[in-house]
C-alpha cells in the first residue's frame, strides 16, 4: 500500500476505514438520500444509516450518535446544526470524517471502503493512527475557525460609517437613480475596487449598503442631480443622510486581539503537530512491511 504521495502521508486510505470497520467501528452516513445507496452499504453490518428522508428532521438533529461511531460520512445537504454536531463528535468519538460530499461521490468511497484489504497491523496501532489524523485536522479547523472570526470582526476596527462613506463617493447611478448595469455588477466593481484599496468588508456589506443607498437617493422628493463617475452635477453625498462615526472600541480590539492570540496557538499546535504525524506513519509503515513479510 502506498503511504506517502508529494511528502504527505496518505492517511485517511481505504485500508485503513475497512481495518476500522473490521475492529468493530461503525460508519455513521448522514444525509438525504443516503438511503438509496445500492444495498450492499444500506444493509452492511457496519454501516449505520440516517437519512432526511426516513427520519424527522427534528429528531433526526437531536438523535443520539452512536458511541462505537468511528468513522462519519455526511452529504452537502445536512443542515449547519447537524454538520456541527457530527464534526464535534468525530472530535469525541475520536472518528475520521468525510464531510460536505455529493452522493455520488459517496456510492464511489464506500465501493474503495468495502473493497479494500484491511491494513494488516494490531488494533491498537489502527486507533493510535485514527487518534492523530483527528487531533491534526482538529488543530487545523480550530485555526480557521479563529481565522474566520477575525476575518468577521476586522470590518469592526475601522471607522463607523467608513464604507457609507466610500459607496457614496464612487456609487454609480443613472439619472434616474437607477444603478447602471445592476445591483450585483455593481456590488462586484466597488467589492473590488475597496479590497484594492484596502478596505475590509463583504460583499454582502457592499450589496445591502448599495441597496440603502439606492432607496434614501430615490425618498428624496427633490431629486437633485449628483455627481457619480459618469457625470459631473452635484456630490452623491449631499443628498445621503450622513451616519454618525464611531471609532471601534477598547472591546473591539480587546476581541480581535484574543482571536488573534488564539490563531498563533493553533496554527503552532498544527506546526508542531504534523512531524509527529509524519513520523508515526513511517513507523506503521515499517512495521506494516515486517507483519507481511511474517505472513509470506
Amino acid at each position: 500500500m502506498q503511504t506517502i504521495q508529494n511528502g504527505r502521508p496518505l492517511v485517511k486510505t481505504p485500508e485503513l476505514v475497512a481495518a476500522i470497520m473490521k475492529n468493530g467501528g461503525k460508519l455513521l452516513l448522514v444525509g438525504d438520500g443516503v438511503s438509496d445507496l445500492p444495498k450492499e452499504f444500506v444493509n452492511h453490518p457496519q454501516i449505520i444509516l440516517w437519512d432526511y428522508q426516513k427520519f424527522d428532521k427534528i429528531a433526526l438533529e437531536k438523535k443520539e450518535i452512536p458511541s462505537n461511531t468511528k468513522v462519519i460520512v455526511y452529504n452537502r445537504w445536512v443542515s449547519h446544526s447537524l454538520s456541527d454536531r457530527l464534526n464535534k463528535a468525530a472530535a469525541d468519538l475520536h472518528a475520521i470524517k468525510f464531510p460536505m460530499m455529493r452522493n455520488r461521490e459517496i456510492k464511489e468511497l464506500l465501493y474503495t471502503f468495502v473493497q479494500a484489504e484491511p491494513l494488516a497491523v494490531p488494533a491498537e496501532l489502527v486507533e493510535q493512527t485514527v487518534d492523530h489524523i483527528v487531533q491534526e485536522e482538529t488543530a487545523i479547523e480550530s485555526a480557521k475557525e479563529v481565522l474566520e472570526k477575525v476575518e468577521e470582526i476586522m470590518p469592526a476596527t475601522q471607522e463607523r460609517g467608513f464604507l457609507r462613506t466610500f459607496l457614496t463617493k464612487h456609487l454609480n447611478l443613472n439619472k434616474d437613480y437607477t444603478v447602471k448595469g445592476s445591483i450585483k455588477q455593481e456590488a462586484d466593481r466597488l467589492f473590488a475596487k475597496a479590497k484594492a484599496d484596502g478596505i475590509k468588508t463583504t460583499i454582502g456589506s457592499v450589496n445591502q449598503g448599495i441597496s440603502v443607498i439606492i432607496k434614501e437617493v430615490r425618498d428624496n422628493k427633490t431629486k437633485p442631480e449628483f455627481k457619480s463617475e459618469h457625470g459631473k452635477t452635484e456630490s452623491l453625498a449631499s443628498h445621503v443622510k450622513p451616519t454618525k462615526t464611531k471609532s471601534a472600541s477598547v472591546d473591539d480590539f480587546t476581541e480581535l486581539e484574543k482571536l488573534i492570540q488564539d490563531a498563533i496557538v493553533a496554527m503552532k499546535l498544527v506546526q508542531e503537530h504534523l512531524p509527529k504525524v509524519r513520523k508515526e506513519t513511517e513507523r506503521l509503515r515499517g512495521l506494516r512491511e515486517k507483519f507481511l513479510k511474517l505472513l509470506e
